[in-house]
């Protein structure tokens, strides 16, 4: 078993980590005392081509599982972001420059409009919009956290994606 985990405390001998509730599963075949083997380094700082690759291959099987084959896979990238905590934001910008928002962010998620009134007296249309760079901008923790929600999503889904782990978390 290979994953992604966070560093608790070191005291002594004693060493905590914080693990993914998925991966929690498979440690129930261990005992206490059982001898095992743990490797520690850092995660990488970006995710390669092919976690990208991998990323949106799951996302799309967990579309279509929900939705069927002729949906479009960016409302669950949004719903997993979302439920991985990823800082994303909020942007209030008049409705005709829409095009510009979109075209600083990768991800613009429109949330409400309401219309105000200008220094001028005149009404105009504004939307609240929450934005996000995307993936390729997301930190060490921010990746971390988007993987393990992925994962996480797809089990809940009852996908296995067990064989895909490991390239997925960035290992091999």
């Amino acid at each position: 078993m290979k994953t992604i985990a966070t560093l608790g405390m070191l005291e002594g001998e004693n060493l905590t980590l914080r693990l993914p509730k998925h991966e929690l599963e498979k440690l129930k075949g261990f005992k206490s005392g059982d001898l095992c083997m743990v490797e520690i380094k850092r995660q990488k700082d970006k995710r390669s081509i092919e976690q990208n690759a991998l990323a949106w291959k799951i996302i799309s099987q967990i579309d279509q599982k929900i939705n069927g084959y002729l949906s479009d896979p960016w409302e669950i990238y949004l719903q997993i972001v979302q439920s991985a905590g990823i800082k994303r934001e909020y942007e209030y910008i008049e409705s005709h420059k829409i095009d510009e928002l979109k075209r600083k962010y990768r991800v613009v998620q429109e949330i409400e409009k309401a219309i105000v009134l200008t220094e001028d007296g005149e009404a105009t249309e504004i939307i609240i919009c929450a934005c996000m760079k995307g993936s390729s901008t997301f930190t060490k923790r921010e990746m971390s956290s988007f993987i393990e929600a992925l994962i996480s999503r797809a089990y809940d889904e009852g996908i296995d994606i067990h064989h895909y782990e490991d390239a997925l978390k960035g290992g091999k």
